[in-house]
């Protein structure tokens, strides 16, 4: 009896461990880039998008991304430039959503109940479809004196249903803290 009970904690102990897996994030970086310290940054104006789904890319979600970013930037020593300082990094970001089917095959019954193979033992498969939305983060960081790409960090993840403000903010947060915590890469 014990050792069911054992089982169980464990099994239970992996699904919660890989329920709490993180957020899988892309990063990209020039390897002969530094940081310099101390170490400055400024907004970039993003490129003017020709379809631009306004769910998505808004002033609300574009103060959350500022804020978001600009905290974790300053977490690690980066501040914001003054309008008469020279930064020495420009910040920028993307953001977009697609539609995404999630397949899964499963065997489910034994057989014996419902009685799909009542002259025989064998399985039933299953088949579930669920769709669902994926958000994307792309956060890029520019060498401002030869406006280059020196870093890049990206998550998508699947999108839950917002039902508040702070949610949001939430979601935003997480997902750029998980982007910047290999930031700065050397």
């Amino acid at each position: 009896m014990k050792i069911w009970l054992r089982l169980c904690a464990l099994l239970a102990t992996t699904v919660v461990l890989n329920a709490c897996g993180g957020i899988p994030v892309s990063t990209d970086y020039d390897p002969s880039w530094h940081l310099p310290q101390p170490a400055t940054f400024a907004w970039m104006e993003p490129p003017k998008r020709q379809l631009s789904d306004p769910l998505v890319d808004n002033d609300l979600i574009a103060r959350r991304v500022h804020r978001a970013v600009g905290e974790q930037l300053e977490s690690r020593g980066v501040r914001e430039a003054t309008p008469e300082q020279q930064p020495d990094l420009l910040a920028t970001y993307h953001i977009g959503e697609e539609e995404k089917l999630d397949v899964t095959s499963f065997r489910s019954n034994f057989g014996y109940y419902p009685c799909w193979h009542c002259f025989g033992p064998g399985f039933d498969s299953d088949i579930w479809v669920t769709q669902y939305t994926e958000g994307k983060l792309v956060i890029d960081l520019v060498d401002a004196k030869t406006k280059q790409l020196v870093w890049r960090g990206s998550a998508a993840r699947r999108l839950p249903n917002f039902r508040t403000p702070e949610q949001r903010d939430a979601y935003i947060r997480e997902t750029v803290t998980a982007i910047f915590k290999g930031f700065p890469p050397n």
